[in-house]
């Protein structure tokens, strides 16, 4: 007997920090429906949850407002008006009174089938109240790092040393402890067998842990005889579409909370042999942080 392949092709979008990608992926049409509803839920827009939240609950009541319109007039007490679309409609808002345990009044159950349906719709109410509320609570209450990062990377002199070179702030009045960036190049790689590989080569930092974060950061790499990007040229980046993974983890001493986020940089993002411009302004014993220069290079 011939064995069914149900498996197919499907486009899967993820991203990393504000780069988004897209891979192709065989997967089996069992795995296809509901593949993760909550994560789905917690990691959309907030707009997208508003309209899904809004359709679900539209639906139900559509749903239960019908089974009601079916069962007809002598099903529910209080009804005056015969008309179809009249009466559909107070069976759909009925519906919505029973769901949202309002219960006015106006119009009742009277027979066993209308009561039997009242009752499931009320449990079905409750539990999607329930839900909903908490899925508004996680998403709420879920930490979120507000740290910018500079839009480009500068390959240039720092110290004395030819360095990569990046920066980031930390734009929420907050402190983090025990902050803590990794970088980690990724390039693409053919072995001797022709295999094609994306490979992923760690880049040593000068400083990786900051015990208080509350102002700016300028992370740099030595690129030395021990660095990968040792006699790499912007050519040889570009042809092996090279990529910079920056992840930034810590606890906000607010929340006594971890909170993570991440930069991706890609070559083209690279500026070779420029400085970024001070965005620390000193007024005496003051010491503010201009976030608008993160980005700015000196002329």
């Amino acid at each position: 007997m011939k064995k069914t392949d149900k498996s197919k092709t499907k486009n899967i979008s993820y991203v990393y920090g504000d780069m988004k990608r897209s891979i192709q992926v065989n997967e089996s049409e069992s795995k296809n429906f509901f593949r993760d509803v909550y994560y789905d839920l917690l990691s959309m827009t907030w707009l997208r949850f508003l309209s899904y939240i809004s359709l679900a609950y539209f639906s139900i009541n559509l749903i239960f407002g019908f089974i009601y319109f079916l069962s007809g007039p002598s099903g529910l007490s209080g009804n005056h008006d015969s008309g179809t679309l009249n009466f559909f409609t107070q069976c759909f808002f009925f519906s919505v009174q029973t769901f949202s345990t309002i219960g006015y009044g106006g119009i009742t159950p009277i027979n066993f089938f209308t009561n039997t349906v009242v009752s499931l719709q009320a449990l079905v109410g409750m539990l999607s109240i329930g839900l909903t509320s908490g899925l508004f609570f996680i998403r709420f209450s879920r930490p979120s790092a507000k740290i910018i990062f500079s839009d480009q990377i500068l390959i240039s002199q720092y110290m004395g040393k030819r360095s990569l070179i990046f920066r980031l702030a930390n734009s929420r009045i907050n402190t983090i402890i025990n902050a803590q960036v990794n970088v980690t190049m990724m390039l693409d790689h053919k072995t001797p067998e022709g295999t094609n590989l994306r490979i992923l080569k760690d880049l040593k930092l000068n400083r990786n842990l900051n015990a208080v974060f509350f102002l700016n950061w300028l992370v740099s790499h030595e690129i030395n005889e021990q660095s990968p990007l040792f006699n790499l040229s912007h050519a040889d980046l570009e042809s092996m579409r090279g990529e910079f993974m920056v992840s930034f983890s810590g606890t906000d001493q607010t929340f006594s909370q971890p909170i993570h986020t991440a930069k991706m940089y890609l070559s083209s993002h690279i500026h070779y042999d420029r400085h970024f411009e001070d965005m620390l302004i000193r007024e005496g014993d003051l010491t503010r942080v201009d976030l608008n220069k993160i980005s700015k290079l000196r002329d």
